[in-house]
């Protein structure tokens, strides 16, 4: 598959379609001020769930973490970190020494349940190679890979 995703964080609104190697769209939907709205989903891609999964993650990756930062500082190996709360939900984010970054997403438990690990440098905003794990009995990972970003010109 391959995926275009559109951000605009100072709207909150993200648009994702996915395509298959041929150019046929499989997936088109928008994210916007927490509502979600699914143009086109074809089998397997059509479970309900799988939309709003797939902008979870989507969210995770491109947007700074929901709620407030409550943290900030150095970890015991000097990386820097800051932590954010959105009622019992935590998410770490954790600058790397390679210029990349790491979100590790507990949800509202202990335990890591979606990291995403950037690897640098970033540049722009985005880094040029992503993998996002996701644990659990049903667990997956996606590895990403920059292919363009532009900064959306403004009227």
């Amino acid at each position: 598959m391959i995926g275009v995703t559109e951000g605009d964080n100072s709207k909150n609104r993200l648009s994702s379609v996915l395509l298959t190697p041929e150019g046929m769209t499989v997936f088109e939907a928008t994210y916007s001020g927490g509502a979600l709205k699914v143009m086109r989903s074809l089998p397997p891609l059509d479970d309900p769930e799988f939309a709003a999964r797939l902008f979870s993650d989507v969210r995770l990756m491109l947007t700074r973490p929901p709620g407030r930062r409550v943290a900030a500082g150095r970890l015991e190996d000097g990386r820097r970190a800051c932590r954010y709360r959105d009622g019992a939900a935590t998410t770490d984010v954790v600058l790397e020494r390679d210029g990349g970054f790491s979100i590790i997403d507990y949800g509202e438990g202990t335990s890591a349940r979606r990291t995403v690990r950037g690897y640098g440098p970033v540049e722009r905003g985005f880094p040029p190679r992503a993998e996002l794990r996701v644990e659990g009995l049903v667990g997956y990972s996606l590895r990403f890979s920059l292919l363009r970003s532009e900064r959306q010109k403004t009227n």
